[in-house]
């Protein structure tokens, strides 16, 4: 694979290429890795030369969340950052009962030495990711929603305290996808992928797609190849 053909990941994370394989996102994990792991399975995703993409909030209310964060470490594995992160790196400064009351039960009782190892893993992840595939499409990747319809103007903005909030936070495009309202395609990208709303099934609208299926409840982690 040329450096023209290879997979580019951008905005603050870039692991650079691999072997060419297929390219996967999946929805909010959290800490749901047996059903991941079962997915990946039934898919036929080769971790020596496919690659998977997360949508954030890998922990949390599921039982295995250290284990999923730990994937970090793994080459065929990459995630933005979900406000259950962001609760992760808040309650790794003192302000944990929010992330408590959010199934962060389980990082209260972390040694204060692993707490800081993961806040810091936490505060290296990208908000926002641009995936290009092999044929050539952009994909953009966010937790929650982004202000705006164009790709490169949220990416400029994205510095700002309020832009990276709303994007780890906001449904109010969903709700609108829900609803049968109209959105507007996002420019500069061929796709966006949100997680963070909890739906019945994966929600597509326009050139969006939300895929949040509620794993630790239902049982069903939703992961698509990026074609």
């Amino acid at each position: 694979m040329t450096d023209a053909e290879s997979p580019v990941i951008s905005h603050n994370s870039v692991r650079g290429a691999f072997s060419a394989g297929r390219m996967f996102v999946v929805g909010d994990i959290h800490g749901c890795l047996d059903e991941l792991e079962a997915r990946l399975v039934f898919l036929g995703f080769d971790k020596g030369r496919d690659k998977l993409f997360a949508l954030g909030d890998l922990v949390d209310r599921g039982p295995k969340s250290a284990e999923v964060f730990a994937l970090l470490d793994e080459p065929w594995f990459e995630s933005i950052r979900g406000n259950h992160e962001e609760l992760l790196i808040e309650a790794e400064g003192g302000n944990c009962d929010m992330h408590v009351c959010n199934g962060g039960a389980w990082f209260a009782f972390l040694e204060p030495e692993e707490r800081k190892r993961l806040a810091d893993k936490a505060k290296a992840l990208p908000v926002a990711m641009l995936v290009t595939t092999p044929s050539g499409r952009r994909i953009g990747l966010v937790h929650a929603d982004m202000p705006g319809s164009d790709w490169d103007e949220f990416i400029d903005r994205l510095d700002t305290p309020q832009v990276r909030d709303y994007a780890m936070w906001t449904r109010e495009r969903v709700y609108h996808a829900l609803h049968n309202r109209h959105l507007e395609p996002i420019r500069g990208v061929d796709h966006v992928y949100f997680g963070h709303t909890p739906l019945k099934a994966p929600v597509r609208a326009a050139n969006m797609s939300w895929i949040d299926t509620c794993c630790f409840a239902t049982g069903n982690l939703t992961v698509e190849e990026l074609l």
